[in-house]
């Protein structure tokens, strides 16, 4: 063996375990770099910004459960949460973390209110990144006004026992309101009624020369609430009687009367009309006069013209522009007797006795023509006309009622057969007053539908009542021998006495104005009086 085969040999076996050792290694290393126990090197992006917020920031008008709503992205794809923050200032607070939709349900929000919100979004590796501050402000319905321009206007004095209440309320949004009222003598009145949908309330029987106090809630349709001021009003005092300021004797017997500003107009029997000047009630004096052919019973005054109802010769018509020489204008010859008129829309509506109703043309009162007649089955003796309707007190047939809206030939729609023999009517809303003479008394009928008249109530007067006069809440009764009876007829179902005065003459006739009371009393002519 040579010498370089022994030193080849000599050093063989290290060199081969060295080559192995590297082999090895170098497995190693392979086999190493693909081993979860390694340190990652990868870099981590935190999410982007969040966006696009619902509501948009500074949105208005708003609802009060909104849902927010935003985008949020991650560049790495990693799945992300968020918390969001929340408040009505930029002070905000955590409302809610580890949210994992992009969307949150807000719940009920106060009204007209501005909020704060932002998100911060989170990823896996819990890096975050906070976006923008947003705000909305939420929609929201406003309250009534305030309740306003009571009546009685706050602080009235001399008011009525019974009275009708109102006031003015509106709504921003125009919604439907209802009411609670408060009321009484206590200067913090008690709850009287709820839920009123109309802003009038009908007080009554209240007490006299008493001082009330009331005010009024309004509600909308969200149960928002205002309320009005505290009001108050005073009664009057308890009238100590009817009593007499002036009087004018006519020569007749005084059957009817008219008042239109300063003049009395007196239906004066065989001396035809008397015309008094009232402009002081408490000394009338004689105007001028004009002796019909007939009897005057009644008198309807308008457009400078006197309508009489002059028994026999039927309708005569008077030109009263000069109040001290009033002249003859026209006359129509109704063929019954002429009880009352009542002039409406130019038409004359006679109440003509066994001839019924007369309805006459009465454009030009020089010319008055016929144009239509229904003949009642009773006694027609007084008249009264509201609308498309014509209500007669038809003697002992009570009430009847004409559609009159084709005046050439009224027909029949309803009636009533009163108790006793209807002299006269006065219509005022839904009810005919009837001057029912010595049986009957005041009789209340609902006219609400004319077809269907019904009893409402009834006052037994003392004497026979003859005419009827109602002026606000009050029906003034001529009860023919026992004078004047002054009934409160607020309440319709319940009217009450509340004074009467014996006159000097038989109470025919009875007419209110300025706060005065006329009365045609027969043989004593025109009777002026006064509650005190």
């Amino acid at each position: 063996m040579s010498k370089i085969s022994s030193e080849y040999d000599k050093f063989s076996m290290p060199l081969t375990i060295i080559i192995i050792i590297y082999c090895l290694l170098i497995i190693g290393i392979i086999i190493g770099c693909g081993n979860d126990n390694v340190a990652d090197t990868t870099v981590n992006h935190p999410p982007n910004i969040p966006s696009n917020p619902l509501p948009p920031t500074g949105a208005t008008d708003v609802e009060t459960n909104p849902q927010l709503a935003w985008q949020c992205s991650d560049q790495d794809g990693d799945s992300l949460t968020y918390n969001l923050y929340f408040g009505i200032s930029l002070d905000l607070f955590l409302l809610e973390s580890g949210l994992t939709q992009e969307y949150y349900n807000s719940g009920q929000l106060e009204e007209r209110t501005t909020y704060y919100w932002k998100i911060v979004a989170k990823d896996i590796h819990n890096d975050t990144t906070a976006g923008p501050i947003w705000h909305f402000s939420t929609t929201g319905n406003l309250p009534p006004a305030i309740p306003s321009d009571p009546n009685p206007p706050d602080g009235a004095a001399n008011q009525d026992t019974s009275i009708q209440l109102s006031w003015l309320c509106t709504d921003p949004e125009e919604e439907n309101l209802t009411y609670d009222i408060y009321f009484g003598i206590d200067s913090i009145p008690p709850l009287l009624d709820s839920n009123l949908v109309f802003n009038i309330y009908n007080a009554s029987h209240l007490q006299y020369s008493t001082t009330y106090y009331w005010k009024i809630i309004a509600y909308d349709g969200h149960q928002h609430q205002t309320e009005g001021p505290l009001w108050n009003f005073e009664t009057r005092p308890e009238p100590d009687s009817v009593i007499l300021v002036g009087s004018y004797d006519t020569p007749g017997y005084a059957h009817g009367v008219f008042v239109d500003d300063s003049y009395a107009y007196i239906a004066d029997g065989a001396f035809g009309l008397w015309i008094i000047n009232i402009s002081d009630p408490y000394n009338p004096s004689f105007e001028g006069n004009y002796n019909t052919p007939g009897f005057s019973s009644d008198v309807f005054v308008i457009n400078n013209y006197a309508y009489i109802a002059d028994g026999t010769s039927g309708l005569q018509i008077i030109n009263i522009s000069n109040p001290q020489d009033p002249s003859y204008a026209g006359n129509y010859d109704t063929p019954g007797y002429s009880h009352d008129v009542f002039v409406y829309d130019n038409y004359a509506y006679i109440a003509d006795g066994d001839s019924g109703l007369q309805i006459i043309d009465v454009y030009d009162p020089s010319s008055p023509l016929f144009e239509g007649d229904y003949d009642t089955p009773g006694d027609a003796q007084g008249v009264f006309v509201s609308g498309y309707y014509t209500y007669i007190a038809d003697g002992t047939s009570g009430l009847q009622i004409i559609d009159i809206s084709d005046p050439e030939i009224p027909s029949y729609v309803g009636s009533y057969d009163t108790p006793g023999e209807a002299h006269d009517v006065y219509v005022l809303g839904d009810y005919a007053f009837v001057a029912d003479g010595y049986t009957g008394g005041l009789q209340i009928i609902n006219v609400l539908s004319p077809s269907n008249p019904t009893f409402e109530n009834s006052y037994n007067t003392p004497g026979t009542a003859w005419s009827i006069f109602v002026s606000g809440f009050y029906a003034y009764v001529a009860d023919f021998d026992e004078g004047l009876q002054i009934l409160n007829i607020y309440e319709p179902t319940i009217p009450e006495l509340v004074a009467n005065y014996i006159t000097a003459g038989y109470a025919y006739s009875v007419f209110t104005f300025n706060g005065y009371i006329y009365a045609a009393c027969h043989d004593a002519g025109l009777q002026v009086l006064i509650v005190e």
